[in-house]
Parts: C-alpha cells; sequence; structure tokens
C-alpha cells in the first residue's frame, strides 16, 4: 500500500504533524513522506527533505520508524535532533509519557518502564527512547499522589 502525507514543521517551536494536503504558513516547512507498506521487514520511513533556503546538514533522514510520524503528531514524542548519521533522535512529551502509561493500564496495576516500551513498539511502533529515572519516578509520584488524595476525600466522607 502507497499513501503520501506531509509532515509540516513550525520554523520557530519545532512543532511537526502530519496532513494530507501541504498547506503550511509562512513560517513552516512541509515536508512530503511518501509512504509504502511492506509486508516484510518491519516497514520503516524515509522522508527526503528539501533543502530550505536557510543552510541544513542533512537533506535526507533515512530509516524512520514506520510509527514514529504518527507518534508525533498525537504528540507522544518529539524529535529533539539528528545524529550525524542521519538517525532521529526521540523524546517522549510530558503528556506522551503520561498517554502511553494510561494506556499501557497504569491505573489499574502497576506497569514498569519495561512494559511502557513494550507497548509503545506494539502500539506505535516506537523504537526504545529513554526515559530519565527522575522523569519515570515523577510520572508515578504524581500517580501515587493522586491516589492518596483519593483516598483522604474518601475517609472524610
Amino acid at each position: 500500500m502507497k499513501q503520501t502525507v506531509f509532515l509540516i514543521v513550525n520554523s520557530q517551536t519545532g512543532e511537526c504533524r502530519l496532513r494530507k494536503a501541504p498547506s503550511a504558513s509562512p513560517l513552516e516547512y512541509a515536508f512530503r513522506i511518501d509512504l509504502e507498506i511492506p509486508d516484510n521487514p518491519v516497514p520503516a520511513v524515509t522522508i527526503k527533505i528539501p533543502v530550505p533556503a536557510a543552510p541544513a546538514v542533512v537533506t535526507e533522514v533515512k530509516e524512520i520508524p514506520f510509527g514514529v510520524p504518527w507518534a508525533i503528531s498525537e504528540g507522544i514524542v518529539r524529535v529533539t535532533g539528528l545524529e550525524d548519521k542521519g538517525a532521529v533522535i526521540l523524546d517522549y512529551t510530558e503528556e506522551g509519557l503520561a498517554r502511553l502509561y494510561r494506556e499501557a493500564g497504569g491505573e489499574e496495576r502497576e506497569v514498569e518502564l519495561f512494559d511502557l516500551h513494550q507497548y509503545a513498539h506494539k502500539k506505535w511502533g516506537l523504537p526504545f527512547v529513554y526515559v530519565e529515572p527522575d522523569r519515570w519516578d515523577k510520572l508515578l509520584g504524581k500517580k501515587e499522589a493522586e491516589g492518596e488524595e483519593g483516598e483522604e476525600g474518601e475517609q472524610g466522607n
């Protein structure tokens, strides 16, 4: 199956979104992404980036895991940079990390970081994205603090 989508990148904020048409404002870049979904091997996407008026070092980004453009458009991950060889460096957004935690069942049972990575890979096709231990603890601490507040409110009634 073949499909063409456009990745619209805000040149000032770096925010990305996917569109079916290349409509972008003057401060945005529109990158055409030709997707071809093969049966085997695991799908990957190559984005050819036209060189903008401003100097650019990387003009082609290769082997982007297939689900990454959708995860970016949904606010799950953001691109924080490019490695020298053109590999995309990803990081979870705070909202994306919380969403994956909820979707992976973190509110019903204890979810380990490994389980979250497995869920992100299965649901979104995301590669391993490093999560700093303090970010993970903050997410779990936030959930625990909300649970304690709920219990205190129930005892007061």
